[in-house]
């Protein structure tokens, strides 16, 4: 192995290096190895060099002119190959244990810059500055999306989600942060799932049935289930009224969270032909078209949701009613009338 290369990581009162908190050991030989993992070295707390540059912090900061400041500084490569990885921080700095030392992403100041704390202030560091001030203001929120993050080890997934979660709690919404698909079983044929297949066969279009008997028993199943929790989430989170549940927001929620877990579970292409299949029937009054065209419309914005990926779908599918991305019909009586229009469900 060639020479050690360190990388510094600084605080506003604290600089560290060989021998005074943490060092990154890189291999630093031509060929560009990837670094090894960090050591941590005889940390010393009193005093040190503020150091090029330094890392926003993670506490909610007391000036509101100056909202996380930061950025620069973090890791630097050694010698040699130009395409050589960059270790991230928490590779860098992590468990560096002092007293009062004021570390930077010290989250709970307890003197130990963990994993979690420093993708925390890279994720506050992505946020804008009003949703970086919304969480200032708000301690709770800000902890139990600290604890989320920790407890999905950091994902992108719940990264995206958890900006999605703040989002909806500056517009007054909901969020839950458990994921009720984490452990479901698809293919269970339960008592609840094969009475909702009993009834659900007599309300299938021809053409639907056509297609589901078609299906392995196992398709059939994801089919069954993503349309039963459709149901039973619809009435979780919706009032449970027929202005509601028929036409209403709950009708959009059903029918956009049941393509967005068939899209993950059978794929875009085969749940559009099932879903499309389900409203081949023949109207049974004059407006019953604007009930087709609503339950088209948040079909499409369902699927294109789940083909992403099945984490947190039912949330998912709540933030984007709640941004007005889905359609209801106006003017119900519950019915389509003719004064009837798609309106985005925020309004």
């Amino acid at each position: 192995m060639g020479g050690i290369g360190f990388t510094r990581r600084v605080s506003v009162q604290h600089s560290f290096g060989d021998g005074t908190a943490a060092g990154c050991t890189y291999w630093s030989n031509s060929a560009g190895s990837p670094p090894s993992v960090f050591t941590v070295n005889s940390p010393d707390c009193n005093g040190g060099s503020t150091g090029g540059g330094g890392g926003g912090s993670a506490n909610p900061p007391n000036d509101d002119d100056n909202d996380y400041p930061g950025g620069g500084g973090g890791t630097t490569l050694p010698p040699g190959d130009s395409d050589l990885d960059t270790l991230t921080p928490a590779d860098c700095v992590e468990n560096i244990d002092c007293e009062e030392c004021n570390l930077t992403g010290d989250i709970n100041n307890d003197c130990t810059v963990t994993y979690d704390e420093l993708h925390f202030s890279s994720f506050l560091n992505q946020l804008d500055r009003s949703e970086r001030r919304f969480l200032k203001n708000n301690s709770s929120l800000y902890e139990s999306i600290f604890t989320y993050l920790s407890q999905n080890n950091q994902s992108p997934e719940s990264h995206a989600y958890a900006e999605e979660a703040i989002e909806a709690f500056i517009n007054d919404g909901e969020v839950d942060y458990e994921d009720p698909l984490e452990n479901y079983n698809f293919h269970a044929e339960t008592t609840e799932i094969l009475a909702f297949e009993q009834g659900y066969r007599g309300n299938m279009s021809s053409t639907e049935r056509a297609l589901f008997e078609g299906l392995s028993r196992f398709k059939q199943l994801d089919y069954l289930h993503s349309g039963y929790l459709a149901q039973e989430y619809a009435l979780i989170y919706f009032e449970e009224t027929t202005m509601v549940q028929y036409n209403g927001l709950g009708d959009a929620y059903r029918h956009a969270l049941w393509n967005a877990l068939g899209a993950a579970k059978l794929g875009q292409a085969l749940i559009k032909q099932l879903t499309d299949a389900h409203e081949d029937k023949p109207f049974e009054y004059p407006q019953q078209y604007k009930e087709k065209n609503m339950d088209l419309f948040n079909n499409q914005v369902g699927r294109n949701i789940g083909s992403e990926s099945s984490f947190m779908l039912m949330m998912k599918i709540k933030f984007s009613l709640q941004r007005g991305e889905l359609r209801y019909l106006s003017n119900t009586n519950p019915r389509a009338t003719t004064n009837s229009q798609l309106i985005p469900t925020n309004q």
